[in-house]
């Protein structure tokens, strides 16, 4: 028997970042139902949970230092590089690209990239496509960060490990033409 995911392998797909193809759409996948968490055995990625223990680590270093030993200064150009990441996650990532609540010009698009970047929250292009996957397939396997597989799971968690498959099979569906459509992003995928 024919399996359906692999429906007519001669067409490809139209999006730039899928590997599926042309006539597999969203329908010939079972429907998710949440809450929905199967079990699964996570696959650690070492360079993540390497880089966040380190970075948290280091922030503990630099709340002592702060408390003792940092000049006022410092700590003002602490604060506004927190709000500029801040406003690149909140305004730029979140409101502008994910949710399209407003239209911006391209200069404050380009400022808004960079402010995304001192987050450290990976590029523009996968924050957005992972957090309309969360709305879309809310509480499912297909959620990139499932809050029914924990607090942890969802907060931090879902970065330290790799994807779901399902968040792959899905991931090809988003609606990623308003992104595609910065001249911006293009550069920063290759910049970061």
């Amino acid at each position: 028997m024919q399996n359906t995911y692999e429906v007519k392998k001669d067409k490809e797909r139209k999006t730039p970042y899928s590997t599926e193809k042309a006539d597999i759409t969203e329908d010939t996948f079972p429907k998710l139902v949440a809450p929905q968490a199967a079990p699964r055995k996570h696959e650690i990625i070492y360079f993540n949970l390497l880089t966040f223990g380190y970075a948290h680590i280091a922030t503990l270093y630099g709340v002592y230092l702060a408390c003792t030993a940092a000049m006022w200064k410092t700590l003002i150009f602490q604060n506004i590089i927190l709000m500029l990441a801040f406003m690149g996650i909140t305004a730029g990532a979140h409101r502008l690209w994910s949710h399209r609540a407003y239209k911006a010009k391209m200069p404050l698009q380009i400022i808004l990239m960079v402010c995304n970047s001192l987050a450290f929250q990976n590029t523009v292009i996968h924050w957005v496509r992972d957090h309309r996957m969360h709305h879309r397939y809310s509480d499912t396997d297909a959620d990139p960060h499932n809050p029914t597989r924990g607090f942890f799971f969802s907060h931090i968690g879902w970065v330290l490990v790799k994807k779901h498959p399902e968040v792959k099979r899905r991931g090809t569906f988003i609606d990623m033409t308003g992104m595609l459509t910065v001249l911006t992003v293009p550069h920063m995928l290759t910049v970061y």
